[in-house]
């Protein structure tokens, strides 16, 4: 889960790319709206929100083994 995160932190910016560089709206003097929001939600929040799920199963697995290690026996009820 954690690759299939960090896959979609790196593709998370596609939208807003392909819309505003290959769709031309690069040069639009005016900036609607939804350009504004695409470009928050694709370029800042998606990234950090994908990120943040990684840090946390990053968490996870580290607590997972360190219970593996210390309680070799009693890991799998645990």
């Amino acid at each position: 889960w954690m690759g299939i995160s960090a896959l979609f932190m790196a593709i998370s910016p596609l939208p807003y790319t392909v819309y505003y560089y290959n769709l031309d709206h690069a040069s639009d003097e005016q900036h609607s709206e939804f350009l504004c929001l695409l470009r928050k939600i694709c370029m800042e929040e998606l990234p950090f929100l994908f990120n943040t799920i990684i840090t946390f199963l990053t968490l996870l697995l580290g607590i997972q083994r360190f219970i593996a290690v210390q309680f070799p026996l009693r890991s799998f009820d645990l």
